[in-house]
Formats: structure tokens, C-alpha cells, sequence
């Protein structure tokens, strides 16, 4: 059977998408054709910055859903054929693997059955109970009883599973913003000094990081709340300080106290603007 190109409406076999080859190759000039595959060189690199940062070839293998065979490839080449470290490699691979960020918390550097310093884990299920959960709430939703998640609040506790320190980070993230109900669940909290959620930064699972301050937590929310009002509802001094209930000189002062936590904002929202 003779097929026809739809553009020219020549007999051409094989069609390309229903095109004859000239016709294909200008139909994806006018479009800005990208070839499928690209250098292997920066992906290369990237999968050692993960490796220096402390990830597996394995975990980083489950993370880009590559198999660790064509990760082999692209580090050593290939022993079978003697050939050297992957040049070319298709785009969709690269993307995966360039998408793999760089990883901060020890969970995320090692696969899910390995023991990983629990500092974090422990800060955040402290926190946690001083947010108004009971243990036994963050025990059921770790899928742990309340006897087995008893280590995971105490500051003795050196180790946990990669896998335990993963469920308790995302349950971290999921209620850090939503105060819990229990009132002795936050007087326990209280009576241990253990800090609030918004009172960890992003580095709560460096040993040297420590929690803001209850004046400190409140500075920063006044920076916050003020930068919103006069840059984002364009409201003057005059209209804040009202909107406040307090007078001119009082929020003068404040601003004065409080710059640099209003210039710490203004540079996170410009930030997060461009990026």
C-alpha cells in the first residue's frame, strides 16, 4: 500500500509522523527541535555531589527510578564492554537524575532500613507534644505503638531507622502549622522546655542548631507582618501603625529594634519571587 506524505503529498516510505523526511526534519526546525539526548558530563557531576554529600548509588538509583546498572554507566562505563564513562545520555534520564537535590537531613542520604543520627527526629516529635500532640497520636500516625515510639522523644536516643526519621520529617512538615488539642500534651512540653515547631529553622537536624527564642519568635513575626502590610498591601506608616492600634513613634521604634529581621523578610520574599 502507497502512503503519501501530508505536506507534499509524495510516495515516500518509511513516514516519519505521517511525513516524508524533508518535510519532517523542516517541520522540526520551525519548532525548535532539541535532540533527545545531552551531555553526560553535568549529570555526571551532580551524582558526585550527591555522592560527596553522603547518598548510595542505590538510594540514588530509587530516587531518579533509574536502574543502578545505567548509574554504572553513566560513573565507571561499562566493565562487559570495555568502554569508558557514559558521553551522551537520553534527556528524560538527566532531567531525573538533576532533579535529585541536594540532601541536608541524614534520611535522606541513605536507603530506608539504615540507622541515621536521630537529633532531628527527636527534636521534631519533642516538638510536636509542645504543639499539643500526644505521643500516642504521633505513635499511630508513625505506624508505631505507644511502647516502641517511646525512644523517639528522648534526648538520649542516638539512632534511628532512615525509614522512622523520613515518616516523623513529613509528619513534621503536615501539622507544624496546625496547634493540636491536647492541653497535657503541651504541658508536658512546657514542663520539659521543649520548643514549639516554628521555633526550629530548616537546620533542625544539625547538633549545632538551636531553637529561637520566644522573643526572637516574636520579633519575626512582627518583621513578617509588617513587610506584608506596606509591601504587599501597600498600606504608609500612618495606616500600619493604626491598623496596630499603636502610635507613630512606637512603630518607628519597632522598626528601628526589629530592621534587620524586616530586612531578613523582604529578602526571603524577593527570593522566592525570582526563583
Amino acid at each position: 500500500m502507497t502512503t503519501y506524505c501530508e505536506k507534499c503529498q509524495r510516495a515516500y516510505k518509511p513516514l516519519r509522523r505521517g511525513y516524508c523526511n524533508r518535510c519532517d526534519m523542516d517541520r522540526r526546525a520551525r519548532i525548535g527541535y532539541q535532540c533527545s539526548f545531552v551531555d553526560a558530563e553535568p549529570v555526571r557531576k551532580h551524582v558526585q555531589d550527591l555522592r560527596d554529600a553522603g547518598m548510595g548509588t542505590r538510594t540514588i538509583a530509587a530516587a531518579a527510578g533509574i536502574s543502578r546498572t545505567a548509574l554504572g554507566r553513566l560513573i565507571n562505563g561499562s566493565l562487559y564492554r570495555g568502554s569508558g564513562p557514559t558521553k551522551r545520555m537520553h534527556r528524560r534520564t538527566a532531567d531525573a537524575i538533576l532533579a535529585i537535590a541536594i540532601p541536608t537531613a541524614p534520611h535522606l542520604r541513605v536507603a530506608p532500613g539504615h540507622l541515621v543520627d536521630a537529633i532531628g527526629t527527636v527534636r521534631r516529635g519533642q516538638a510536636l507534644v509542645a504543639f499539643g500532640y500526644p505521643r500516642s497520636h504521633i505513635a499511630a500516625r508513625l505506624g508505631l505503638t505507644p511502647a516502641n515510639a517511646t525512644h523517639l522523644f528522648k534526648d538520649s536516643t542516638q539512632h534511628v531507622r532512615a525509614a522512622t526519621a523520613a515518616k516523623m520529617a513529613a509528619l513534621f512538615c503536615e501539622l507544624e502549622n496546625q496547634p493540636g488539642t491536647s492541653l497535657r500534651a503541651r504541658r508536658e512540653g512546657k514542663r520539659n522546655k521543649w520548643p514549639v515547631p516554628m521555633q526550629w529553622d530548616d537546620d533542625i537536624d544539625m547538633p549545632s542548631a538551636a531553637p529561637q527564642t520566644t522573643a526572637k519568635l516574636r520579633a519575626t513575626a512582627w518583621a513578617e507582618r509588617y513587610v506584608e502590610m506596606r509591601d504587599f498591601l501597600q498600606l504608609t506608616d500612618r495606616q500600619i501603625a493604626d491598623k496596630l492600634g499603636i502610635q507613630m513613634y512606637s512603630l518607628e521604634r519597632q522598626k528601628v529594634r526589629h530592621a534587620s529581621d524586616i530586612d531578613a523578610r523582604r529578602h526571603e520574599h524577593e527570593m522566592k519571587a525570582t526563583a
